[in-house]
């Protein structure tokens, strides 16, 4: 720097600049901070300074290196997540497509062993039972009169880790995947199915190892992305996936427990067939159980060594179970200390059950009620002598104790039992009640939504009804799928006996009351989601598919006088209302009451006759003008288009043509028109008349 200074002084000397004071009081100045840096080693420190940024820039490059890195190989894990993710969302889809609401309701339903019984099925290695499970063996069969506790030996199995223990013997190496299914007479549709029990055995295969999803996947890859509905699998589709996966030669081996073979609605024979075609496949074992009919015994009754009758192995588990529960009440604690009297008792009705439990439970419920009245053993033993022999006969017994004031109530509440395909809603009961009282009840409600205290008091109140007209033929239970406040509970026989007991002779000839000639279950039952509907807060997706489904059913001279065509604009206006696709619900559940059942089924005359009631009715001016036409003449149009393409194509044209270019159509009308015109299109036809339609629209 002084170098520098002297030169340009030079410089300015010889231009003859006149600023060599100021030059040399910077020059001064310059070397006073010089002396400074030296003096406070703040050189030192700068040169500290850039050895320092120089390890800096080092450190940015190694970690700008390792940066780069990381990026790439998160780059990877991000495609590698994302490609997970889809596998996981096409895996989710396809579960979702063999997926149903009950499919676990039953299982759940069934009353858990009592402690101390069913352990001697496991507990020894010579039973036939073990031996089947430790060893080769493809079909294994548990019969038991009705009653016996064949349901509640199954669960108690699936939940037992001594059956996995024993089937590790069996398995191996392999890995062991274990499905149940249970057959309901009483549940949905699928419940008592063939559709239903492959569906659910895939289901529980399928979620316990997704990666199979992908060996049949390509065959179901319309699933990708759809939003299925229940239905969308048939039983050969089904069982065809079965047979691919298990001709896969897969690592695992798969055991089935299906109970209640004798609650499946069908051919039992073709059921046989298809346990049969199930067992036969490499891998798999099924263990089985249903009450000893001919058609079961024929089937599987060859193999002594393959089969218990359960009700020659339960007296011990009977005498527990008395034993138990007599000792462990307190009242009756109270009239006896004597432990002899307890086994003396439960000797008796372990005599006279006949292998029967369920017997066992309503006689011991019989007891103990004695015992709160303090009963002596004497008029213990009076009481278990009067008890009924036999569970006809108690059922009758019961119901002939059935106040007579009740009975007419109670004939009509079990004929709404029997004919609903499924267990309803405790709800439903409470709505057909009013619905006795006024048949115009649900019409008149206009109360949108409701309280949880209206809630909690039609409960209470419908309980305490049952109660007192079923004495416990029926039961409200909890709903598992918890489906809202009005759906928390429903009702379910107590049995599947008490139905078939019911079924066997009729609830008019037992409740001694006759039901009125005109009353129909259905219609009652559409009117009862009806009132459902309007109170429902939130989503009322559920009653108003349980009123399509049932005024399917009802028939078509009745529609007029049982108001169901009236209901059926009020449940229109409700899901106008709350933006719901009343009618991709209606065509799911077959809401075709204007066809003719008998008739519907591939025939070109009925398609005509509904499209014909179609155009009548869109010339109705009070259709028109009430607004109420589009969902139900949708629905309609949407099943005749599946059926013949061909018919409904030339209707389509002379419809469009009629309708669109008329002037004098009101906007309402035209709007109606475009929107019933559109399954014409979704059906596949196209002409330039719709194209001019549109246009005119525009």
């Amino acid at each position: 720097m002084r170098r520098a200074i002297s030169r340009l002084e030079k410089v300015n000397h010889l231009m003859v600049v006149q600023n060599n004071e100021n030059l040399t009081i910077l020059r001064d100045e310059a070397a006073q901070y010089v002396k400074r840096l030296q003096k406070d080693r703040l050189v030192d420190d700068f040169g500290k300074m850039q050895e320092l940024m120089a390890q800096s820039k080092q450190f940015l490059n190694q970690t700008a290196q390792e940066t780069s890195f990381l990026l790439r190989n998160l780059s990877s894990r991000m495609s590698e997540l994302e490609q997970c993710t889809k596998n996981a969302q096409k895996h989710t889809t396809f579960l979702r497509s063999l997926y149903y609401d009950a499919i676990q309701s039953r299982h759940d339903n069934i009353d858990e062993a009592h402690a101390k019984t069913f352990g001697w099925v496991l507990s020894s290695r010579s039973s036939a039972l073990v031996d089947w499970l430790r060893n080769d063996g493809n079909l294994f069969w548990i019969q038991g009169k009705a009653g016996s506790g064949k349901s509640t030996l199954v669960k108690f199995l699936y939940q037992s880790q001594n059956m996995r223990l024993h089937l590790r013997s069996w398995a191996g190496t392999k890995r062991l995947v274990i499905a149940k299914y249970f057959f309901w007479n009483s549940g949905t549709a699928l419940q008592k199915s063939q559709e239903g029990l492959l569906r659910s055995l895939l289901f529980e295969i399928l979620r316990a190892c997704p990666e199979l999803i992908d060996l049949v996947y390509s065959d179901r890859h319309e699933c990708d992305g759809m939003d299925t509905v229940v239905g969308s699998w048939t039983r050969q589709e089904l069982m065809c996936t079965f047979e691919k996966l298990m001709s896969a030669r897969l690592s695992t081996r798969f055991f089935f427990l299906i109970d209640g073979l004798d609650e499946y609605k069908g051919d039992t024979l073709e059921l046989v067939e298809t346990i049969y075609k199930l067992s036969s496949l490499p891998d798999i074992k099924v263990c089985t159980s249903s009450r000893p009919w001919t058609q079961f015994v024929n089937a599987f009754g060859d193999n002594e060594k393959s089969i218990i009758k359960l009700e020659d192995l339960t007296k011990g588990d009977m005498r527990c179970y008395v034993f138990d529960r007599l000792q462990s009440n307190r009242y009756f604690q109270e009239l006896t200390s004597d432990i002899s009297a307890y086994t003396a008792i439960a000797n008796e009705v372990v005599a006279r059950a006949q292998g029967v439990f369920l017997w066992v439970v309503l006689v011991v419920r019989s007891l103990l009620e004695g015992a709160t009245y303090a009963d002596s053993f004497t008029d213990m033993y009076a009481r278990l002598e009067a008890f009924p022999k036999d569970l006809d006969a108690y059922f009758r017994h019961i119901i002939d104790d059935i106040p007579a004031i009740y009975r007419r109530r109670t004939a009509l509440t079990l004929r709404i039992a029997l004919d609903a395909d499924r267990p309803l809603p405790l709800s439903t009961y409470y709505f057909v009640d009013e619905l006795t009282t006024d048949p115009w009840f649900a019409l008149k409600l206009d109360q949108i939504g409701g309280t949880s205290f209206e809630f909690n008091k039609i409960r209470r109140r419908m309980t305490a009804r049952l109660d007192g007209r079923c004495k416990g033929l029926l039961e409200v239970v909890p709903n598992s799928l918890l489906d809202g406040p009005l759906r928390s509970r429903q009702v379910e026989f107590m049995h599947r006996t008490v139905k078939d007991f019911l079924l066997s002779i009729g609830t008019e000839s037992v409740t001694l009351e006759a039901l009125p000639a005109d009353f129909d279950s259905y219609s009652v039952l559409c009117h009862a989601f009806l009132a459902e509907t309007k109170l429902t807060n939130g989503n009322p997706v559920k009653p108003v598919r349980d009123f399509t489904r049932y005024a399917a059913l009802v028939k078509d001279e009745d529609i007029e006088t049982r108001k169901i065509d009236l209901a059926t604009y009020d449940i229109e206006d409700e899901y106008k209302d709350r933006s719901v696709p009343f009618a991709r619900l209606a065509h799911q559940n077959g809401f075709l009451w204007y066809v003719r059942r008998e008739q519907a089924e591939n025939s070109t005359q009925s398609i005509e006759k509904s499209l014909e009631d179609v155009l009548n009715m869109l010339g109705d001016p009070e259709a028109v003008e009430t607004g109420r036409l589009p969902a139900t003449t949708r629905c309609l149009l949407e099943s005749a288009c599946k059926q013949d393409a061909g018919t409904i194509f030339a209707v389509a044209k002379d419809f469009i043509e009629k309708w669109l270019p008329e002037d004098q159509n009101s906007a309402q009308l035209k709007q109606q028109v475009y929107e019933i015109q559109e399954p014409f299109a979704s059906s596949g036809y196209r002409p330039d008349i719709v194209s001019s339609a549109e246009n005119n629209k525009a």
